[in-house]
């Protein structure tokens, strides 16, 4: 597995796409747009990865990115509510690692998860701001 390319590809499925140049347009406008929510990008996405490997996930499907880009977004939702970057990076790999959990369970069980495990988290995400104060 090209690890490279598929942290790549993590990036252009946030559109849904698994193209490596959308990734990279991606990852470039990210890094000039906010370089912490690129490194909360990548953070999600490489957790994302392991965590993947980790449970036995298809190869082929986690070569698509399609496991990376909830751990993406995560680290993103994460940016945008906690803002405390030492918080927002541990935050970001549990709840993507936890993310990568719900979308192999639900797709080793015939759903088709998309952004669910990124919802579900963003809620952790609200629910810990709202009563932990991490906000």
């Amino acid at each position: 597995m090209n690890y490279i390319i598929t942290i790549i590809k993590g990036f252009s499925q946030v559109t849904f796409q698994e193209n490596i140049l959308l990734g990279i347009l991606i990852i470039v406008a990210l890094g000039i747009a906010s370089p912490v929510v690129l490194l909360l990008g990548l953070f999600g996405d490489i957790s994302s990865l392991i965590t993947a490997q980790f449970i036995g996930a298809q190869k082929s499907m986690i070569e698509t990115g399609a496991y990376g880009f909830n751990g993406i977004l995560i680290g993103m939702v994460a940016h945008l509510y906690l803002k405390n970057l030492p918080v927002e990076i541990v935050v970001t790999i549990v709840l993507s690692s936890i993310a990568a959990v719900i979308f192999f369970i639900l797709s080793k069980n015939g759903f088709a998860p998309f952004s669910l495990p990124l919802v579900l988290m963003a809620w952790i995400i609200l629910i810990l701001v709202k009563f932990l104060k991490l906000g």
